[in-house]
C-alpha cells in the first residue's frame, strides 16, 4: 500500500518543485530589487544543485515503489513513470 502511495505522491511532488522553480522563483530573481546578474547566477546554481539531487532521491523513490507494487501499475501509469523518470 504504501509504494502504491509513494506512486501517487512523488511525482506529483516532483511536478510542483518543477513548476515551482519554472514559473515562480525565476521570475521573482529577475525582478527583485537589487539583485545583481552575477547575484542571481550565484542564487541559481545552489537552487538548480539541490532541486536536481531532490529530482535523483525521488526518482530513485519512484524506481523502488514502481518495482515493489509492478502489478498494480497500468499502462498509462507506467507510460507517465516513465516519462517522469526519463525527463
Amino acid at each position: 500500500m504504501f509504494a502504491l502511495v509513494l506512486l501517487t505522491v512523488l511525482p506529483l511532488l516532483w511536478f510542483g518543485m518543477v513548476t515551482t522553480r519554472s514559473f515562480i522563483d525565476t521570475p521573482l530573481n529577475s525582478r527583485a530589487p537589487g539583485m545583481t546578474h552575477s547575484l542571481e547566477v550565484g542564487i541559481d546554481r545552489i537552487v538548480f544543485k539541490v532541486v536536481n539531487t531532490m529530482e535523483a532521491a525521488l526518482t530513485m523513490r519512484t524506481i523502488g515503489a514502481w518495482t515493489q507494487r509492478r502489478d498494480e501499475v497500468t499502462l498509462p501509469i507506467g507510460i507517465i513513470l516513465i516519462v517522469a523518470v526519463a525527463g
